[in-house]
C-alpha cells in the first residue's frame, strides 16, 4: 500500500504541538487499509493511550454519514423529492426554500434564536424553520447547522420515525456498524471535552448543543462512530454502493455525487458533502467540529479518515480549521 509520509508528518505534528492528545487515521486505498492510532486520550503525561475501537463524537460528520447517506438511496428510490418547497412539513416557512437548498446550504436561512440552548425540542425545530431567508439564498453556499437539523427532521415526517432509526435501518444494521447515536457507556468513548456549561466531562454524550436537544431526531449532529465503522462507511461510497452482498444504491447514483447538486449547479456542493477539485480529480469532503475529518476519492478509489478530539485541548477554532486545511490539501496532493 502506498505510504503518506508528508501527511502523516502532518499528524505527527499536530499532536507534538498540542492540537490534539492523541488520533485514530485510516488509509483506504481499494481494498487495502491501513490504521495508524497513537497518542493519548487527555492531555498530561497520566492519560491513557488511544486504543483502536473506542467511539468518536464524529459531530458534523453526522451530516455526511447519516443525512447525506440516506438521501442517496431515497433519491434514487424516489421516495422523496428534494425540489418540493419545505412548507410542506414546515406550514411557516419560507415557501421559496426547499429540500435542496438545505442539503446544499444555498437556503440562507440565518438569524439569532433567543435562548436557543434551552428550548424543547419541538420549539427549536419551529425557530429554525421560520429563520429570515438572506441575500445568499439560492446561489451561494453558507455552511450552517439549520439545513440539516430541518432536513433530518423532514425525514422524520415523511418516514414516520426519527432519522437515528432510519440510520439503523437502513446503514447501520445491513453493514454491521457500531455506529450509534449517543448516549454511550463513557468507557467506550474519547473524551471529547469539558463543558463548561453543562459542569463536567462529555465523554459518550454530544457535545453540540442542538444535537443534545434533538438526539435521536438530529440530522446535523449527533453519531458516534469508531474508526472501523468509518472506514466500512467509506468503503460504501468508494464500492459504488455495493458492499459484500449489500446494495445500498446504484453504481450511477454514487457517481452522481461528484456532479454539482446546488439549485445553480455552480455553487460547488455535492448532495451533501464538499467538493474538491485538485487537477482532474474531485475528493469529496467532510469535517467536524470536534476534530473529524473525511476524504474520498470516488474514482481513484482512495480515502482519509481522521479521527481526533481536539477540543479537549484546542479551542481556538478558527486556528485549527486553518491547520486541518493544510493537511487535507497535504493528503489530497501526496495521494
Amino acid at each position: 500500500m502506498k505510504k503518506y509520509p508528508k501527511t502523516m508528518g502532518k499528524i505527527q505534528e499536530l499532536m507534538d504541538n498540542g492540537v490534539y492528545p492523541g488520533f485514530s487515521v485510516a488509509f483506504i486505498e481499494g481494498e487495502e487499509v491501513e490504521k495508524i492510532v497513537e497518542g493519548t486520550l487527555t492531555k498530561g503525561d497520566n492519560g491513557k493511550p488511544v486504543e483502536d475501537g473506542l467511539f468518536y463524537d464524529l459531530a458534523s460528520v453526522t451530516k455526511a454519514f447519516v443525512t447525506s447517506t440516506l438521501l442517496v438511496q431515497m433519491v434514487e428510490k424516489k421516495e422523496i423529492d428534494l425540489d418540493q418547497s419545505i412548507t410542506k412539513w414546515f406550514l411557516n416557512a419560507d415557501e421559496r426554500v426547499t429540500l435542496r437548498h438545505l442539503i446544499t446550504h444555498t437556503s440562507g436561512l440565518w438569524g439569532y434564536i433567543e435562548n436557543r440552548n434551552e428550548l424543547t425540542s419541538d420549539a427549536l425545530i419551529e425557530a429554525l424553520s421560520i429563520l429570515p431567508v438572506t441575500e445568499t439564498f439560492h446561489h451561494t453556499v453558507k455552511y450552517t447547522d439549520t439545513g440539516f437539523v430541518l432536513a433530518g427532521i423532514i425525514l422524520e415526517k415523511e418516514f414516520g420515525k426519527p432519522i437515528a432509526d432510519l440510520f439503523d435501518e437502513r446503514i447501520a444494521r445491513p453493514l454491521k456498524l457500531t455506529a450509534s447515536y449517543g448516549p454511550l457507556p463513557s468507557e467506550d468513548c474519547v473524551p471529547t471535552a469539558y463543558e463548561e456549561r453543562r459542569g463536567k466531562l462529555l465523554q459518550g454524550e454530544v457535545h453540540d448543543p442542538k444535537a443534545n436537544i434533538l438526539q435521536r431526531r438530529c440530522g446535523s449532529a449527533g453519531l458516534f462512530a469508531t474508526l472501523d465503522d468509518c472506514i466500512t462507511l467509506v468503503q460504501l461510497y468508494l464500492n459504488d454502493g455495493k458492499l459484500g452482498e449489500f446494495e445500498y444504491c446504484s453504481a450511477e447514483m454514487m457517481q452522481s455525487l461528484l456532479k454539482d447538486w446546488t439549485p445553480t449547479r455552480q455553487a460547488g456542493r455535492s448532495l451533501g458533502w464538499d467538493m474538491d477539485r485538485v487537477g482532474e480529480q474531485i475528493w469529496l469532503r467532510h469535517t467536524g467540529f470536534t476534530g473529524t475529518t473525511v476524504l474520498m476519492n470516488l474514482r481513484t478509489k482512495q480515502g482519509m479518515i481522521l479521527l481526533t478530539n481536539r477540543i479537549h485541548q484546542y479551542e481556538d477554532t478558527p486556528s485549527y480549521n486553518r491547520l486541518r486545511e493544510e493537511l487535507i490539501q497535504i493528503y489530497e496532493h501526496e495521494a
